[in-house]
């Protein structure tokens, strides 16, 4: 069984995200407090250097984030089965 774009599901399909990426977990349960920072860090980012960009995706639309946005508080709440692709 599979996620949007080839990701494995969690074997419950409980909600979650999910992250493309250089992460160590690129499925993260979702809560109703998940925010876009928070599941970076669940997903346990490993890149070698800062993302260049971070885009959402929901359903047919995205929008792009930097680490640089992050960090001074532009997070947003996550939706189940959004799609986070972190991009060096």
């Amino acid at each position: 069984m599979y996620a949007p774009q080839g990701l494995p599901i969690m074997p419950q399909q409980q909600p979650a995200v999910f992250i493309r990426g250089d992460v160590r977990n690129p499925i993260v349960p979702w809560s109703e407090d998940l925010t876009l920072a928070r599941a970076i860090l669940a997903a346990d980012y490993v890149g070698r250097f800062d993302p260049h960009s971070i885009n959402l995706i929901r359903g047919n639309r995205s929008k792009r984030f930097s680490a640089a946005m992050l960090l001074s508080g532009a997070d947003t709440e996550l939706e189940p089965g959004d799609i986070i692709e972190i991009r060096r």
